[in-house]
């Protein structure tokens, strides 16, 4: 092969490849690192450093799992996890709800525990 092919290949793929890296969307999509499902998945962003803060969530989360027959998918997600960046995740704690790889809801910040609850039963109860 000649060197200007290699080149011209080289660019090719390279131009393929940052095309493919970039994202435009405002959108919120569920991260690569979470498994796709077609059941409710309640993901927990947290940065480990604000636990009165986040314990209304471990809180919601253990209530709203214990007053169900179902079993809801609930993962916890550090702030220096890949799935916290492609999540676009900017405030901790996160609670995102997820139904059919889709988020349904999102709630940051202070929340009560029962504000929570009820955000889960809302989303969750009926599917």
């Amino acid at each position: 092969m000649t060197a200007s092919k290699t080149v011209f290949i080289a660019t090719i793929f390279a131009i393929i490849t940052i095309a493919s890296s970039c994202n435009n969307s405002d959108e919120t999509h569920t991260p690569d690192a979470i498994a796709t499902t077609d059941e409710p998945q309640a993901l927990l962003f947290i940065d480990e450093n604000q636990p009165d803060i986040e314990r209304p969530y471990y809180n919601a989360l253990i209530n709203f799992q214990n007053e169900r027959d179902e079993k809801t998918d609930v993962t916890i997600i550090r702030e220096q996890e890949v799935a916290a960046d492609q999540c676009e995740v900017e405030e901790f704690p996160t609670l995102m709800l997820i139904h059919d790889d889709e988020p349904i809801a999102v709630v940051s910040g202070q929340q009560s525990m029962e504000q929570l609850v009820t955000l889960l039963q809302d989303n969750f109860n009926e599917r």
